[in-house]
Protein backbone atom coordinates (compact mmCIF):
# COMPACT_ATOMS: atom_id res chain seq x y z
CA UNK A 1 0.00 0.00 0.00
CA UNK A 2 1.09 3.35 -0.85
CA UNK A 3 0.77 6.05 1.11
CA UNK A 4 0.19 9.75 -0.34
CA UNK A 5 2.55 12.61 2.01
CA UNK A 6 1.63 15.24 0.13
CA UNK A 7 -1.34 16.65 -2.15
CA UNK A 8 -0.53 19.51 -4.53
CA UNK A 9 -2.03 22.74 -4.73
CA UNK A 10 -4.82 22.73 -7.68
CA UNK A 11 -7.80 25.49 -7.65
CA UNK A 12 -10.21 22.82 -5.94
CA UNK A 13 -7.97 22.64 -2.48
CA UNK A 14 -7.12 26.08 -2.73
CA UNK A 15 -8.46 28.60 -0.37
CA UNK A 16 -8.40 31.84 -2.48
CA UNK A 17 -10.50 33.51 -0.18
CA UNK A 18 -7.32 34.42 1.79
CA UNK A 19 -6.37 38.32 2.38
CA UNK A 20 -3.71 40.53 3.79
CA UNK A 21 -4.10 43.35 5.45
CA UNK A 22 -1.88 46.43 4.76
CA UNK A 23 -1.10 49.89 5.03
CA UNK A 24 -1.08 52.01 2.31
CA UNK A 25 0.78 54.42 3.84
CA UNK A 26 3.19 53.20 5.64
CA UNK A 27 3.67 50.85 3.10
CA UNK A 28 3.87 47.32 5.83
CA UNK A 29 1.17 44.78 6.51
CA UNK A 30 -0.48 43.75 10.11
CA UNK A 31 2.06 41.37 11.93
CA UNK A 32 0.76 37.95 12.31
CA UNK A 33 0.01 38.43 16.01
CA UNK A 34 -2.93 41.17 14.99
CA UNK A 35 -1.01 44.14 16.18
CA UNK A 36 1.89 45.98 15.43
CA UNK A 37 2.93 46.22 11.66
CA UNK A 38 5.84 44.30 9.37
CA UNK A 39 7.34 45.00 6.10
CA UNK A 40 8.16 41.60 5.84
CA UNK A 41 5.25 39.31 3.94
CA UNK A 42 6.79 36.56 5.69
CA UNK A 43 5.50 37.83 9.12
CA UNK A 44 1.94 39.33 7.62
CA UNK A 45 -1.39 38.18 8.86
CA UNK A 46 -3.17 36.02 6.38
CA UNK A 47 -6.51 35.36 7.06
CA UNK A 48 -10.30 35.33 6.01
CA UNK A 49 -12.27 38.78 5.56
CA UNK A 50 -14.41 37.72 8.37
CA UNK A 51 -11.25 37.53 10.19
CA UNK A 52 -9.90 41.17 9.47
CA UNK A 53 -13.65 42.37 9.77
CA UNK A 54 -13.61 41.30 13.99
CA UNK A 55 -9.94 42.70 13.67
CA UNK A 56 -10.94 46.05 12.71
CA UNK A 57 -14.23 45.94 14.89
CA UNK A 58 -11.82 44.98 17.99
CA UNK A 59 -9.95 48.02 17.09
CA UNK A 60 -12.70 50.41 17.01
CA UNK A 61 -13.81 49.45 20.43
CA UNK A 62 -10.45 50.27 21.40
CA UNK A 63 -10.50 53.74 19.92
CA UNK A 64 -7.41 52.68 17.88
CA UNK A 65 -7.05 53.95 14.18
CA UNK A 66 -7.80 51.21 11.56
CA UNK A 67 -5.14 52.56 8.57
CA UNK A 68 -5.13 48.98 7.10
CA UNK A 69 -6.74 48.08 3.53
CA UNK A 70 -7.73 44.29 2.13
CA UNK A 71 -5.15 42.85 -0.40
CA UNK A 72 -5.18 39.45 -1.77
CA UNK A 73 -2.50 36.98 -1.01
Amino acid sequence: MTLISHIPKTRENRDDSLIRLRDPVARSYLHLSGSGTTKDINYSWLGSRAQAKRLQAQAERRGQDWPFCKVHR
